[in-house]
């Protein structure tokens, strides 16, 4: 495969990652911006802001998602309470219809690259017990009238389902229970949360109330998800990623095309740019730090060289027949 095929394969690689958050309120400008960060850091495609706590606007989600293919939707707050956010990007997840209650939101849609459809929801177990029963009962009644598409569900669930979900110890038995009928009622199983124990804070005490679930039929699909609890800080709730776990393997490699090795200038420049590198970067055991630079210099020389690659890749593959 030459080299410029691999790129372009690796360009149209899509992650698949979904964010939720209950934000508790989103009027911050500081969540707005951790929000952004986010879905630029994670390459997120559907994210779910919860307890949104105001009405939002084209305005609101375009300085979360800088995007001009992002679709929206939102369930309204009620005063300065409640408010569910749904956003996703329409080139990569294409949604075909939305389904949604007081305290959840379904989107039937599909994956453009592979045409995996299913089912993604984002839910806030807001209210009372009977409140959130109804909502799980709609849940439930909207997976067996669409049996056929693979579901995930995510989101702040207000409810824990063992002993060691509380830093207390404390469980609502009848609560857990319901819960558990929920869960095994719709066929779910949960994404392991991999790195915390807890997803909400306050005051000392410790939960974990958010939680992801989905179908066996979407694990097969989407080998090795898991559920990543990012820090907290701005709100009682951390930030949850499902997706593939991400391990840090210590410093990473660099690529080239093979255009910039066959370049008669190359081996010439190498050798000049190591020779000012040693010279900066003077002592034994410096090889990583040379590296990088050496990185660096290459990226920078590439770019002069032979212009921005990547909008040339993108012009041949558009202009192909």
């Amino acid at each position: 495969m030459s080299s410029r095929l691999l790129c372009i394969c690796a360009w149209f690689y899509i992650p698949f990652m979904i964010l939720s958050w209950n934000v508790c309120g989103l009027g911050s400008s500081s969540k707005r911006k951790a929000i952004n960060k986010y879905i630029k850091d994670f390459n997120v495609i559907v994210s779910f802001i919860i307890e949104t706590k105001l009405s939002c606007s084209d305005s609101i989600v375009y300085s979360l998602w800088h995007d001009q293919n992002i679709k929206w939707f939102n369930i309204e707050a009620q005063g300065r309470s409640g408010g569910l956010l749904a956003m996703w990007d329409e080139d990569i997840f294409r949604v075909d219809s939305i389904e949604y209650s007081g305290s959840w939101i379904s989107l039937f849609g599909s994956f453009v690259n592979d045409a995996f459809d299913c089912v993604i929801t984002g839910y806030y177990g807001v209210g009372s017990r009977a409140e959130r029963a109804a909502s799980c009962s709609e849940l439930t009644e909207l997976k067996h009238v669409f049996s056929d598409y693979p579901w995930f569900l995510i989101g702040d669930f207000n409810k824990t389902l063992s002993k060691t979900d509380r830093s207390s110890g404390l469980l609502d038995r009848k609560g857990a229970s319901e819960f558990q009928t929920f869960i095994n009622g719709c066929e779910l199983v949960e994404c392991p949360l991999v790195n915390h124990r807890f997803t909400w804070f306050r005051s000392g005490s410790m939960s974990r109330l958010d939680r992801a679930f989905t179908h066996t039929q979407c694990l097969s699909h989407f080998s090795s998800l898991k559920l990543i609890r990012l820090d907290h800080g701005l709100s009682d709730h951390c930030p949850l990623i499902v997706g593939k776990e991400q391990i840090n393997w210590g410093w990473k490699p660099f690529k080239c095309l093979n255009c910039s090795l066959m370049a008669p200038s190359f081996q010439n420049t190498l050798k000049v740019f190591w020779q000012e590198i040693v010279h900066d970067i003077p002592g034994d055991f410096q090889v990583i730090r040379r590296i990088s630079a050496l990185r660096l210099k290459l990226g920078q020389w590439n770019k002069t060289e032979f212009g921005n690659q990547d909008w040339a890749l993108q012009n041949i593959f558009y202009s192909a027949p």
